[in-house]
């Protein structure tokens, strides 16, 4: 469906004034049952701005987490740590103790970083987040692999690097599952984060508020002899605004020009039901 919306010209005093003088065209048996509906406009809009306020000047853009850089940094040592001891297609094209250097270093890295992740409290973006899940699991899984691959090369790999790299390797690499796994469980369990209220469908909020003021806006029929008689109430009394303000206040008519102020903000309830109730 498709809202109308009007964004008012002229600066804040101008706006008010015309407002001012719009309001005395409001029918007298009308003017209380007016003043509500302009309110209830202008009184959404300072809920909508409230829930969901716009970006302001400066403000940085949002930037990842330095726990999920460091929970994309422990995977991916942990995963390096366990593929480079996964057989080659042909046994002689891999230096045992070139793996082995890359492997318990990579694996000690992993398993730091991923239980420190375990043990501080989850953020509110990881919480039941399926990308946080998916890390979890792909670490455990790598050490798993690895660990297979590291006992039926036992041999190979003790002997290239020595018992003690061979042992390190073993222990980082239970770290890593144990790790892993906790956070997994963390993930799934910790409660959700909060709702960013800007997710709910804000665009929803601010239709409601244009159509609320589209309605008010067309409550009085804007025809010849109303046409005329404000354009004389502006040519005598407005004429000291701005002439795009005149212009456009006298396209609108008068009570969609004051449906419009409290859609854009330039008066709130409390000034319209003043202004009404002295005109």
């Amino acid at each position: 469906m498709i809202v109308r919306e009007v964004v008012l010209a002229g600066d804040a005093d101008d706006i008010r004034s015309v407002v001012a003088l719009a309001v005395r065209r409001v029918p007298e048996g009308e003017r209380a049952a007016w003043s509500s509906q302009v309110a209830g406009v202008a009184n959404k809009r300072t809920r909508v701005q409230t829930a969901s306020p716009g970006p302001r000047a400066g403000d940085a853009a949002p930037r990842p987490t330095g726990r999920w850089i460091a929970l994309v940094a422990g995977v991916a040592a942990s995963f390096a740590g366990a593929t480079v001891l996964l057989p080659p297609r042909n046994e002689g094209n891999q230096d045992p103790a070139l793996a082995m250097a890359v492997a318990v270093p990579a694996m000690v890295v992993g398993a730091a970083v991923l239980l420190a992740l375990a043990f501080v409290t989850v953020p509110s973006a990881m919480r039941r987040n399926a990308t946080a899940l998916a890390c979890a699991i792909i670490a455990a899984v790598a050490a798993i692999a690895g660990a297979v691959f590291a006992l039926l090369r036992r041999d190979i790999l003790m002997g290239a690097a020595g018992a003690p790299a061979y042992v390190l390797w073993w222990a980082a690499a239970a770290a890593v599952l144990v790790a892993s796994v906790a956070l997994a469980v963390r993930v799934i369990s910790a409660p959700a984060g909060p709702t960013d209220r800007r997710a709910d469908r804000p665009d929803d909020a601010a239709r409601d508020v244009a159509v609320s003021a589209d309605r008010a806006a067309s409550r009085f029929a804007y025809g010849t002899d109303e046409r005329r008689a404000w354009s004389a109430v502006m040519a005598r009394d407005g004429a000291s605004v701005d002439d795009a303000v005149r212009t456009q206040a006298e396209r609108l008519g008068p009570f969609a020009y004051v449906a419009w102020a409290a859609y854009g903000g330039h008066v709130d309830a409390r000034t319209v039901d003043e202004l009404i109730r002295r005109g």
